[in-house]
């Protein structure tokens, strides 16, 4: 599915890596990232979400919940992988946490 310029599609990363470049570029890496694997979860499961907006509401603390929950389901339903409430509490415990599971998630998909 073509989105504005970029076409999202399934596609591995190593997780250890986007968990250093969401660090060492405090956090703008991560935005990408966040917007990119919402894209591709959109595009696996066909649905009407929007990346955009799912990254511009992390800005706002108190909304960006929902944009983590909905995130956290998204991976599940996509990957088959983790449980969605597993991705959710480790975005709030430790963000670099739920990178990893999510990109794992992900390359297992991929592959």
């Amino acid at each position: 599915v073509l989105h504005g310029f970029l076409i999202f599609v399934m596609r591995e990363r190593n997780p250890i890596i986007a968990v250093i470049l969401s660090l060492i570029t405090f956090g703008i890496y991560y935005l990408y990232w966040f917007y990119d694997t919402n894209g591709q979860f959109k595009n696996e499961l066909e649905d009407d979400s929007h990346p955009g907006l799912r990254t511009l509401v992390l800005l706002f603390p108190p909304f960006g919940l929902i944009s983590l929950y909905k995130q956290a389901r998204s991976c599940e339903e996509a990957t088959d992988g983790h449980d969605w409430l597993l991705i959710f509490l480790a975005h709030i415990v430790f963000a670099p946490i739920a990178i990893f599971v999510i990109q794992s998630d992900i390359n297992d998909a991929a592959a």
